[in-house]
Order: C-alpha cells, then structure tokens, then sequence
C-alpha cells in the first residue's frame, strides 16, 4: 500500500514553493553592486574559517592553547557579547514591560539574538567541545 504521490506545496497564487523562491532568489539587477563587491571576499574569508574551525579545532583560528587559555580572544568575545545581548534585553523589556508599541517591529529578531548570543557565548566554552588532553 504505497502511494507515489506527493503533495506539492503551494503559497496562495497557486504556484508551487520551488518556483517562487527560484523566482525571488534570481537577481533584479545588477550583480556586482559595491556591496556585493565587498560582502562577497567578507563571506567567502568566513566560510574559510568555519572549515579550518571545525576541521582544526578552535585553537586554529584563535591561537588559544592549553597553557594561554585567556587573552584578547576572550575579552573581546565577552566585550561584544555582553553589548549586544544586553541592547538586546533591553529593547525586548522596553516593548513588552514599558509597552513601547513603536520598536515592536523589532522585537521578534531581537529575542532571536539574544537566544543566538547566549547560546553562542556558551558553546565554545563548554565541556562538549573541549579536545581533552590535546
């Protein structure tokens, strides 16, 4: 009793998903604007990094060791994280405790970062990714 059809999901004009994200992810204009001229090496560095990161380990990228376990590294991972999270929380208790309707347009991505600046704060720094004796 197998059944080879699939449902194709449609959005309300009756064309199917595939084709309207094809639709809206081809480029309107020019390609090569002075943005894309700079995000697309910025991008590219970070795809880099990510790959040696995971490949290598953390101390690849941040030249952290077991015998210098501190250093600019963190103090400015703390610095930045602590900025961000906390304009974060901020804003997010400005509209729904001071009901500040105006910046409620906002507030869904900004409690999207907090979660990914305490979650991502965390996670090099714990137990899990440790290299244990390494």
């Amino acid at each position: 009793m197998s059944n080879t059809n699939f449902a194709v999901a449609k959005d309300n004009d009756g064309k199917s998903v595939w084709k309207f994200l094809s639709g809206e992810l081809k480029p309107r204009g020019k390609f090569l604007t002075p943005f894309n001229i700079i995000s697309i090496p910025v991008i590219a560095l970070g795809i880099i990094l990510i790959v040696i990161r995971f490949w290598k380990g953390l101390g690849s990228i941040t030249n952290l060791t077991q015998e210098v376990p501190w250093g600019l590294w963190i103090g400015f991972d703390v610095v930045t994280g602590v900025a961000f999270a906390g304009g974060a929380y901020v804003l997010t208790f400005m509209v729904y405790i001071l009901n500040m309707q105006k910046y409620h347009s906002i507030v869904r991505i900004t409690v999207l970062m907090v979660f990914l600046l305490t979650f991502f704060m965390q996670v090099p720094y714990s137990s899990i990714w440790d290299d244990h004796g390494t």
